[in-house]
């Protein structure tokens, strides 16, 4: 049977209702693909890639609104051909958890990439419910999810507030980084770490060297009882040749001998943070 034709296109074929239903199905599974921040990268492109993501978003929602997507929502449901997309179905209910946890992220981030990302996000989101919500305006939760997405996007506020507010948490937590006071003082045994330190290669001047323990620690096989050497930890605080300030909690190790131990030692381990240079005093 031949579908009807398209008013004032004599010569082209309307699609049937049920052809329709199945190619609209599929355009709005792409368009309600649940949201990430995975698709606002800034590996790759950096914020330019993530404002063309937005933007081709904007631009798919927009044709499929400005191409009768509400009467072709409308002529699905009636030929009971439509369905939610499936990311919809999932975004749809507790949509005001998903938003909270969105901005606790965003209230905590400290890097500018990861803010943007969730910036980019809360603004797909609004785009994705004002779809929703005029394709499918009976649906009061698309309203609802919409304002919920407006008020998180303003809340974060524009793109230079965004950045703003993660290079202030980025200093907040270097300025709370202190280096530990020194257990006990020794030239000799802070010249051990700093030979040790430098021996690592990674080309950063010391500041400060405060020991943290009173003595060194033997270290044993934990089957034999073997002595294997002996360890030593040290807090150290360094500056990179960025001009970036570093706090590690570093320690190492002289191996047994037989007889004794070395004089010269190795890391053994260390772990790392960044810090504020104003607090290396």
């Amino acid at each position: 049977m031949r579908s009807s034709k398209i008013p004032g296109l004599p010569n082209v074929e309307k699609p049937s209702a049920t052809k329709d239903a199945a190619d609209l199905n599929k355009e709005l599974s792409k368009i309600f693909k649940a949201p990430s921040t995975n698709e606002f990268s800034f590996e790759n492109g950096g914020i330019e890639n993530a404002e063309n993501t937005y933007q081709q978003y904007v631009k798919w929602c927009a044709d499929l609104i400005a191409n009768g997507g509400r009467a072709r929502v409308v002529s699905a449901t009636i030929a009971n051909r439509y369905r939610y997309a499936d990311g919809l179905s999932e975004e749809m209910s507790g949509f005001d958890v998903r938003a909270k946890e969105i901005k606790k992220e965003f209230d905590k981030s400290i890097e500018e990439k990861r803010s943007l990302s969730n910036f980019y996000l809360a603004k797909k989101y609004v785009v994705y419910w004002e779809t929703a919500m005029t394709l499918m305006p009976d649906d009061k939760v698309f309203a609802e999810n919409h304002d919920i997405a407006t008020k998180l996007v303003s809340e974060m506020g524009t793109l230079e507030q965004v950045k703003a507010k993660a290079n202030a948490n980025n200093n907040d937590r270097l300025l709370s980084v202190k280096i530990p006071a020194a257990i006990r003082k020794d030239a000799n045994t802070e010249n051990i770490f700093k030979k040790a330190f430098k021996e690592e290669g990674w080309n950063e001047t010391i500041s400060i060297v405060n020991l943290r323990d009173n003595d060194w620690k033997i270290v044993k096989n934990n089957i034999t009882g073997v002595i294997l050497g002996r360890t030593q930890t040290a807090s150290i605080a360094t500056k990179n040749q960025k001009g970036d300030c570093i706090l590690y909690t570093f320690t190492i190790m002289q191996d047994y001998t037989g007889s004794g131990y070395q004089t010269n030692a190795h890391r053994s381990s260390h772990n790392a943070v960044p810090m504020a240079c104003e607090n290396i005093k």
